[in-house]
C-alpha cells in the first residue's frame, strides 16, 4: 500500500512540475512586438478580407521608432505619420493625422481601403507567422503586414 501511495505521489508531483514548465515555455515562446522588431519596412499583405497581390504598386508601411514616425506607400501615394513606440508595450498604436501626397492614379484599388483601415487602427500585435496585425479598438484585424526582405 505504501508503495502505491509513493508511486502515485511521485507521479502527481512530476505531472505538476511538467505542467508548470509547459506553461512557462508557452509564455516565453510568444514573441512580443517591440519597437526594435517593428523598425523597418513591411509589405501590406491583407486589407480586411482582401489579399494584396504583390507587384509594382504594392502598398507598404515603414516604422522608425527612434524618429517616432511611420511612412509608406498606399499603392498610389506616399504617406507619413507619427506613432509612440512606448504604446507597443500595451499592444496599442495611434498614427494621429496621416499625411499623403496627392497624385492621381487611375488603376489604384488599394489606396482608399488602406487609408480607411489605417484610420481605424488602434491595436497592434505579432502573430505566430512573424507578421504584424493592425486591428481596430475591438481587436478585429484590419491590416496584416509582412516584413520586407533585406536587400
Amino acid at each position: 500500500m505504501k508503495l502505491i501511495t509513493y508511486l502515485l505521489s511521485t507521479f502527481c508531483f512530476c505531472l505538476l512540475l511538467s505542467s508548470c514548465g509547459a506553461k512557462k515555455e508557452a509564455q516565453t515562446s510568444k514573441k512580443q512586438l517591440t519597437s526594435a522588431l517593428l523598425n523597418g519596412e513591411w509589405n501590406v499583405i491583407k486589407i480586411g478580407n482582401k489579399s494584396i497581390v504583390p507587384g509594382e504598386n504594392t502598398p507598404y508601411m515603414g516604422f522608425s521608432s527612434a524618429e517616432k514616425r511611420m511612412f509608406g506607400f498606399t499603392g498610389c501615394n506616399r504617406m507619413f505619420g507619427e506613432f509612440n513606440p512606448q504604446d507597443l508595450d500595451k499592444g496599442t498604436i495611434n498614427f494621429g493625422a496621416i499625411g499623403c501626397t496627392r497624385m492621381a492614379c487611375m488603376d489604384d484599388s488599394y489606396e482608399q481601403p488602406f487609408l480607411n483601415a489605417l484610420n481605424e487602427v488602434k491595436t497592434i500585435k505579432a502573430n505566430q507567422k512573424g507578421e504584424v496585425e493592425l486591428g481596430d479598438a475591438s481587436g478585429k484585424t484590419l491590416i496584416i503586414l509582412k516584413k520586407r526582405s533585406e536587400k
